[in-house]
């Protein structure tokens, strides 16, 4: 009546005295959460990793069902490592796996290449040192490629929702390749070893339900599933078992006599194995001196006896 107006009632995102709940937001009105990008983010690798386990476990259910021991090594060996592959995502595992095969490189073909960072912090040389300065550089090189990878993903990838699914999907693919691997090796041992296999089922101090004569079923039973068709070609053609002289011996030597008698292996793999024994430190070699590079053949062996 005297032309005054009241001021708008300013509306409070608190409750009020009479506990009133404040206008839901647009997103709350709509059924959405506030945060959808993180909903995605949580429930994407929870609905992808269940897939994969109904998946794993089907096929190691029916392959149980089948009796294919293939199918069952297959589902558990695979599904860790395509489960690891969902959760760290594609840049980090493929980051990782190359650094992983440089580091792998480097102590194959330059074993001692931190000898000269011994030397010049200690003034001589030990294979100790150079062991523990190696793992040292090593580590390091690991964690600063793993926190430089985790950055990117976290800055790039998962800021975009397609780039975050396509490198889940390479994650996942890079795992189960991983998995893969470990099957692959599993197929070659079982076809190097078949005899050994054979004879640690048929031994004659064993009892039924040993756990050699155990190892022995398993590995007869996977060389006979992988042996025939397309797979057994493939895994005979790229078995690294005959590529390299030392392990194809050792497997021929066990084969034939359930053993592996060290001093009776070729001259050149005895010298090698002398030549790796030299540059551990004397107690990781089992406490005796290194051996004389100019003397392989005097360092005597145990014989390391697999059969019963």
């Amino acid at each position: 009546m005297l032309g005054i107006k009241a001021a708008p009632r300013r509306r409070s995102s608190l409750p009020d005295a009479f506990g009133a709940a404040p206008p839901p937001s647009p997103d709350h009105a709509a059924g959405r959460p506030k945060n959808s990008a993180a909903a995605v983010h949580i429930g994407a690798p929870l609905l992808s990793s269940l897939a994969l386990i109904t998946l794993a476990g089907g096929t190691f259910w029916y392959s149980a069902t089948k009796g294919v021991l293939v199918g069952q090594i297959a589902s558990a060996g695979m599904l860790p490592f395509a489960l690891h592959g969902l959760l760290r995502g594609g840049v980090i595992k493929s980051v990782m796996l190359a650094v992983t095969l440089l580091i792998i490189a480097v102590g194959t073909y330059q074993p001692a290449f931190a000898d000269s960072l011994v030397v010049a912090m200690t003034g001589k040389s030990s294979p100790a040192a150079n062991m523990f300065a190696a793992a040292i550089i090593f580590g390091l090189v690991f964690l600063v490629a793993r926190l430089g990878a985790g950055c990117v993903r976290r800055r790039v990838v998962m800021k975009r929702r397609w780039f975050l699914s396509l490198d889940r999907l390479a994650g996942t693919t890079i795992g189960a390749a991983e998995g893969a691997l470990f099957v692959m090796v599993a197929c070659w041992t079982a076809l190097a070893l078949r005899p050994f296999g054979e004879n640690l089922m048929h031994a004659p101090r064993a009892e039924d339900e040993s756990f050699g004569r155990h190892v022995g079923r398993a590995i007869v039973r996977l060389s006979d599933e992988v042996s025939p068709g397309a797979l057994g070609e493939f895994c005979r053609s790229t078995n690294p078992l005959n590529g390299i002289p030392a392990l194809s011996e050792a497997a021929a030597e066990l084969n034939a006599t359930g053993s592996i008698d060290v001093n009776r292996l070729d001259p050149q793999t005895r010298a090698m194995l002398n030549e790796v024994l030299r540059r551990l430190p004397a107690k990781a070699a089992g406490g005796a001196p290194s051996p004389s590079p100019s003397l392989p053949s005097q360092r005597q062996y145990p014989t390391l006896q697999f059969g019963s």
